[in-house]
C-alpha cells in the first residue's frame, strides 16, 4: 500500500538504517517500477529481480477509484 502520494512517484516503504541513513522504496505510477532512494545522501537505484529486470509493484490507484 501507498504510504505518500506526490506527484508521479509514490512513498511506498521508509526505514532508517542505523538510525542515521534514512531510506524510502518509491515507486513510478507511469511504470510501477520501485526505486531506492538513500534520502541523507541523495542516492536513487531501481530495484531489480532476480533476473536483473526493474522490479515493478502493484499498480497504484488513484484517490477515488
Amino acid at each position: 500500500m501507498a504510504k505518500k502520494k506526490s506527484g508521479r512517484f509514490v512513498v511506498v516503504y521508509e526505514q532508517s538504517l542505523f538510525t542515521a541513513m534514512p531510506c524510502q522504496i518509491v515507486q513510478d505510477r507511469q511504470t510501477n517500477v520501485q526505486y531506492l532512494v538513500m534520502t541523507s545522501g541523495g542516492g536513487v537505484t531501481p530495484l531489480l529481480d532476480g533476473e536483473g529486470r526493474p522490479l515493478l509493484g502493484s499498480p497504484i490507484k488513484e484517490d477515488g477509484d
